[in-house]
């Protein structure tokens, strides 16, 4: 014999998943927060070798012209 499912079960049904599925994009809210971070370090420390490096370029460059850099007027 099957069970009937009234109203009021179908409404427990139903919340229940809702608070399945809110759980479910709070970690994944958590996931992507933890990406992004990473991301932004990763990217924050490739722009830093970048400016690293243009840095060494440019005091090469002035050195070779004999320019007096802007930064340490003498």
């Amino acid at each position: 014999m099957a069970k009937e499912v009234t109203n009021e079960d179908l409404a427990v049904m139903i919340k229940n998943r809702f608070d399945a599925a809110a759980g479910d994009l709070s970690d994944l809210k958590d996931e992507l927060k933890t990406d992004i971070s990473r991301i932004e370090a990763k990217v924050d420390k490739a722009l830093h070798v970048e400016y690293v490096s243009l840095e060494v370029r440019v005091k090469r460059l002035e050195q070779k012209v004999g320019l007096k850099p802007l930064n340490n007027p003498a």
